[in-house]
């Protein structure tokens, strides 16, 4: 059988649909989890040579420090902001949870990273159609002076749901960072 050229085409286009179409789109917890990882990671991963350019230890003055500690603390508020309701993005501003990675990272002169962000339950929330999740947060403290790397391991939990067709947390409980949590 000989196929002509549109013919050929037709086939090929076809095909092509057919496999988009069984291309699986991610699942809400799976996109809940790329959310949540990427607010961590705007959250918590920061360095000690980010702060003052890498200077921080040179600053003289309390208010130079300052200075420097508030450009960090507005960075991060940044960085989380497009990830959360704005209702929540004012509660992270209010109660400075930016501050509590910058103060782990001046305290312990070191690094943190995201190792892993895993999902451990998600379930819709029958009363206001919100998705609500548990989850598992790992972090990683990175020192670069011959002390061996700490993981800080960390429960939580989230709330999301759409603002203009946009999901967005709405609630995140991971008890944050604190003195008691550092190595």
């Amino acid at each position: 059988m000989k196929l002509k050229i549109g013919n050929f085409s037709l086939l090929v286009l076809l095909i092509a649909s057919i496999l988009t179409g069984c291309q699986t789109q991610p699942s809400l917890e799976e996109e809940a989890a790329s959310l949540l990882f990427s607010l961590k990671k705007a959250q918590y991963e920061y360095s000690y040579s980010q702060l003052a350019d890498g200077r921080y230890e040179q600053l003289a003055s309390s208010a130079e420090k300052g200075e420097a500690y508030f450009l960090a603390l507005q960075a991060i508020s940044e960085k989380v902001k497009p990830f959360l309701h704005q209702k929540e993005y004012d509660k992270f501003l209010k109660n400075r949870v930016a501050g509590m990675t910058i103060e782990a990272v001046i305290r312990e002169k070191c690094e943190i990273r995201v190792k892993d962000v895993r999902m451990d339950e998600f379930f819709q929330d029958e009363t206001n159609g919100s998705y609500i999740g548990h989850y598992t947060l790992e972090l990683q403290f990175l020192y670069g002076n011959g002390l061996p790397d700490q993981t800080l391991v960390k429960k939580g939990q989230i709330t999301m749901s759409q603002v203009d067709g946009v999901w967005k947390l709405e609630r995140d409980w991971d008890g944050y960072l604190k003195e008691s949590d550092l190595p």
